[in-house]
């Protein structure tokens, strides 16, 4: 019986999955073929290519993470050239405010955010501001684009493997996050409370971490003063006159009067060193990288990593992707929008040549660079994506992006098409389906029920062998990379 798009999604798809956090799911159920380079590449990047799998078996996992931890060494021509068109990337501040309008930078800021995920070498470093860029996050609501863009470049860019004790000194000094939490305008008379709360609650601490009201109050003291100036190279100043210099008590510990900027300097190092602060990132870094539910195990061993190495990113990381319980893991993350749409375009090698397209997609989808207004980020987990809305929308952009791309630049709705250019003259309905697995995900379907619905789509129903004529070719490849990229192998990971 031949096989159309909606008898084809409503065998594939599990009936009944509605939102709940977390999903509970099957382990496994949707990895095949995933020897532990894939799957490490599967989570440390956005997205596996045939090059990028090929340059990691070649030298191992642990080589490919410590080369991917030491982003300056690798080259990154595609993605220089591609970023030549927004040249917005490469300005300081001052630059900035001087050659563009707000709304330019909001766009070339999001553009920017994109194409570096689609296209850099450095994929684990791109996976990692994407990390920060939701545990620190600040969204599009206030009118400063620049900073947020220099929040990006000077802080996320700049710290990501760094000390954590450095990016959160890094944030705290943003103008943008200043601005975002309103702590540019805690004087010593009238402390403001905002950013401190949110200091520990959602960057260091965690919401059950060790503290009380009384330190809220005492964090927001220590942190008045911290402000913006429009005259200083990086937009942050401390300004002494609003500074509250009275004797403080945070954590047990004395601040003592008669201090400055050091009151804050000394408490953000405090946080960064904390025992819960080690646990409470930690288990978010095994959230993202390893499971919803991760192993206890996992973040105990983290959390000692963490602590033996005073916070040190590039270590931790390397622990967890290096780990038993990450090995174990396959087929147990759900890609977010974002990732879900940068992991089309690695697979495909499709371009964009109108950004509104691809921003649309993205806003339907729910998860806009920026776009989360409360201050905790994007959820991380698959019960707050796992929707009828959300599968529907993921299923409209796979199609989108394989029936609305064109080889003409000119035609279509601004998506280059290049899935011609991954086949190989497939003689067969399986080979079709085969070579575009092995695009997709590394490796073709073991045989079984989910290989047996794409062939009979393929084949209109006539099987396996049946031959792969020009006709049938024209007819089936956007379609198939469409429903495969819809499918949950390729959404699981």
């Amino acid at each position: 019986m031949q096989t159309n798009r909606r008898s084809f999604f409503q065998q594939l798809v599990q009936p009944g999955r509605q939102v709940q956090a977390p999903v509970q799911i099957e382990p496994n159920r949707f990895s095949q073929n995933v020897d532990p380079i894939q799957h490490l590449l599967k989570r440390a990047t956005f997205g596996v290519t045939p090059k990028l799998l090929a340059h990691a078996q070649a030298i191992g996992a642990e080589a490919w993470i410590d080369e991917q931890l030491n982003p300056d060494q690798l080259n990154d021509e595609l993605l220089e050239r591609e970023m030549m068109i927004q040249p917005m990337w490469s300005m300081t501040r001052r630059e900035l405010y001087d050659t563009y309008y707000d709304y330019d930078v909001a766009v070339g800021m999001r553009k920017g955010i994109f194409t570096q995920a689609i296209y850099s070498e450095k994929q684990l470093l791109e996976r990692v501001i994407d990390f920060w860029r939701d545990h620190f996050n600040i969204s599009d609501e206030s009118d400063y684009p620049i900073e947020l863009m220099m929040f990006e470049q000077n802080v996320l860019r700049q710290h990501a493997f760094g000390s954590f004790r450095d990016l959160l000194i890094a944030t705290a000094k943003s103008p943008s996050m200043l601005v975002y939490l309103d702590n540019y305008v805690s004087y010593k008379e009238a402390p403001n409370e905002n950013y401190a709360r949110e200091l520990l609650e959602l960057h260091t601490l965690g919401v059950d971490g060790d503290y009380t009201e009384e330190d809220i109050r005492e964090v927001a003291r220590a942190l008045t003063g911290w402000t913006i100036h429009t005259g200083t190279d990086d937009g942050f100043f401390f300004d002494a006159e609003m500074h509250d210099r009275e004797a403080k008590k945070i954590f047990g510990k004395n601040f003592p009067a008669g201090r400055g900027i050091s009151d804050g300097l000394h408490l953000l190092s405090l946080l960064a060193m904390h025992p819960d602060t080690a646990r409470f990132i930690v288990t978010k870094l095994c959230r993202r990288f390893v499971s919803d539910q991760p192993p206890q195990s996992l973040i105990e061993s983290g959390v000692r990593v963490w602590v033996n190495s005073d916070g040190d990113i590039k270590t931790v990381l390397k622990h967890i992707l290096l780990s038993a319980e990450f090995k174990q893991s396959t087929g147990q993350k759900y890609m977010r929008p974002f990732e879900y749409i940068v992991a089309m375009f690695r697979a495909t090698n499709n371009s964009y040549t109108s950004w509104w397209t691809i921003e649309e997609m993205l806003i339907q989808l729910g998860q806009y660079p920026h776009g989360w207004h409360p201050p905790n980020g994007y959820p991380d987990v698959a019960g707050a994506w796992i929707n009828s809305g959300g599968l529907l929308n993921r299923w409209n952009s796979a199609m989108f992006l394989t029936h609305g791309a064109f080889e003409n630049s000119e035609d279509g709705w601004g998506i280059v098409s290049r899935l011609a250019e991954h086949i190989d003259s497939p003689q067969t309905a399986a080979d079709l389906v085969d070579q575009i697995a092995t695009r997709l995900w590394g490796a073709p379907l073991l045989n079984g029920p989910a290989k047996d619905q794409f062939i009979d789509y393929v084949s209109d129903g006539e099987g396996a062998d049946a031959p792969m004529t020009r006709h049938l070719l024209s007819r089936k490849l956007a379609s198939t990379f469409g429903l495969m990229m819809a499918s949950p192998y390729f959404q699981w990971r």
